[in-house]
């Protein structure tokens, strides 16, 4: 019942017109790719334009290399939820695709502000009860309904994801902490295709 499900939903949407599996792991993998490389145009872009207010490049390397662990560290945990399945590569390509895609996002805002106000971020505000109190009730809910070894999974990708929100919110400052909670949050109820229990 699951992969009906799965399967309904990848189909619903940008690659609809994909006919069969194989189809809809080209799709996939194609508009991963597609938005790994947006990403990287971006990520240039932001580098531009802080080198041209004076600040240095490397914190935002090191930004997305913890970026790019925590999305490969998701995707592989969202794809065990499927092993041994022939949707699992898929998976992988709708979560990379998905994510990226918000990271590009994150940085298009950041290059807005940058290149408007220059880089003047402020301190990170602590993170918001409410989106730190929902991010460990989504994150109690998928362990409650994993096995130990996709727990196991999760965590690693969990883990990875702190290490980055930490890194790009010493860069940010604002709400970040709390943005990316709630970001957060979106992966992992859009990383959970079967029965919905949010």
């Amino acid at each position: 019942m699951i992969y009906g499900i799965v399967l309904a939903a990848a189909t619903a949407a940008p690659c609809a017109a994909a006919g069969t599996q194989m189809d809809l792991d080209a799709c996939w993998a194609a508009r991963a790719q597609q938005a790994d490389s947006h990403l990287r145009v971006t990520t240039a872009r932001v580098a531009y334009e802080l080198r041209a207010v004076g600040v240095g490049t490397k914190p935002l390397a090191g930004v997305q290399a913890a970026w790019v662990a925590a999305r490969n560290a998701t995707c592989a945990f969202e794809a065990s939820l499927y092993a041994g399945g022939s949707i699992a590569p898929m998976i992988v390509s709708e979560c990379a695709d998905r994510m990226t895609r918000a990271r590009d996002e994150r940085l298009q805002a950041m290059l807005e502000a940058l290149s408007t106000n220059g880089h003047t971020a402020t301190p990170p505000e602590p993170v918001s009860r409410a989106a730190s109190a929902e991010l460990d009730r989504v994150y109690g809910l998928f362990c409650g309904r994993i096995t130990p070894a996709q727990r196991a999974a999760l965590t690693s990708a969990q883990r990875a994801w702190l290490a980055y929100r930490e890194k790009a919110c010493s860069i940010e400052g604002g709400a970040c902490l709390s943005e990316l909670d709630r970001g957060r949050v979106a992966d992992l109820e859009d990383g959970w295709i079967g029965e919905q229990f949010w």
